[in-house]
């Protein structure tokens, strides 16, 4: 299962993904990585048509000078068991190869097991209404030469909605800063983030409140409103 944060084209995007594989992974018997393809090309390609081929760009948006880089995602499953650290590997359309992240496993995982993780700043595809398919696959080293096999695998269909339907304006007279008691890299804290609205009025049905965090942040595992003020 995967869950988007925001639908719109051609938007930075949070992507939640969530597994159960139905086997256990034993990290002691081998190297295994989970990894999410994301499609660079439609697979449809019809002459006859007029249509566009382009699905998610071959480096999600990111600013690629090599063909992989360190991306932002952070690990949710209960007990952790992947790595910190996810590695972009750059698509190609032309080849009909999928971008890929992938995210080392590092702990064991009994079957059925949920797996859960976030992967931070993917832009979505540009084209309104675009359908494309999420592979996501649990993969362990198999050769010597460092190929990986998938012992576990499930594709979604991902969407992008219309822009007449569902669209966000960023309102700038209403960003905000705060200065946390609680150091950035800190981990198992609680931090209440306050937000005051000095101009432009109260939410009003269907917005969203976005809190953008530093690189070097922990992605909080759950965000909960706990007052509302007049």
């Amino acid at each position: 299962m995967n869950t988007a944060v925001e639908v719109s084209p051609l938007v930075k995007n949070m992507l939640k993904v969530s597994l159960r594989p139905d086997i256990a992974i034993n990290v002691g018997s081998g190297t295994f990585e989970v990894w999410v393809e994301f499609e660079t090309h439609t697979e449809i390609e019809n002459p006859t048509l007029t249509q566009d081929t382009t699905v998610f760009s071959e480096t999600l948006g990111q600013t690629m000078t090599d063909t992989s880089i360190v991306i932002p995602c952070a690990d949710l499953s209960s007990p952790l068991v992947l790595s910190t650290t996810c590695t972009l590997i750059k698509g190609n359309k032309a080849t009909k190869t999928p971008a890929i992240v992938r995210v080392p496993i590092t702990a064991n995982v009994a079957a059925d097991a949920w797996i859960v993780f976030l992967i931070n700043d993917v832009t979505n595809p540009s084209i309104v209404s675009q359908r494309s398919v999420l592979n996501t696959k649990i993969m362990k080293k198999c050769r010597d030469d460092g190929m990986f096999c998938p012992i576990f695998t499930f594709s979604v269909f991902y969407s992008t909605a219309s822009t007449t339907s569902f669209s966000y304006t960023d309102d700038s007279s209403r960003m905000l800063t705060f200065v946390s008691d609680q150091n950035v890299d800190a981990s198992g804290v609680t931090m209440q983030i306050p937000i005051y609205f000095p101009s432009g009025g109260p939410l009003t049905s269907n917005d969203i409140i976005r809190i953008i965090f530093p690189e070097n942040f922990i992605i909080p595992a759950a965000c909960t409103c706990v007052a509302l003020c007049s």
